[in-house]
C-alpha cells in the first residue's frame, strides 16, 4: 500500500469495510482531531478527493482549497 494515494486509501479502507471511525491521524489532539494540523489535513484531503465524508470529529476543519 505504500504506493497508494491518501485518496487510494480512503476508497479501498471502504472497500475493505474498515472502521474508518476509530482510526486516528492527529499530531495535536487526544479528543478529537484538530483539523489543523498536518497529519488531519493529509487526511482530510484524502476524503475529500475520495469524495467521500471522514467519520470521525474534528475540533475544526482548514480550507484544504487553498
Amino acid at each position: 500500500m505504500i504506493n497508494l494515494s491518501k485518496k487510494d486509501i480512503v476508497l479501498k479502507s471502504i472497500r475493505m469495510k474498515s472502521p474508518l471511525h476509530l482510526t486516528w491521524s492527529c499530531y495535536k489532539s487526544n479528543d478529537f482531531a484538530c483539523g489543523e494540523c498536518d497529519s488531519c489535513a493529509l487526511r482530510l484531503r484524502g476524503f475529500e478527493r475520495a469524495g467521500k465524508i471522514d467519520p470521525i470529529k474534528y475540533k475544526k476543519i482548514i480550507n484544504l482549497s487553498l
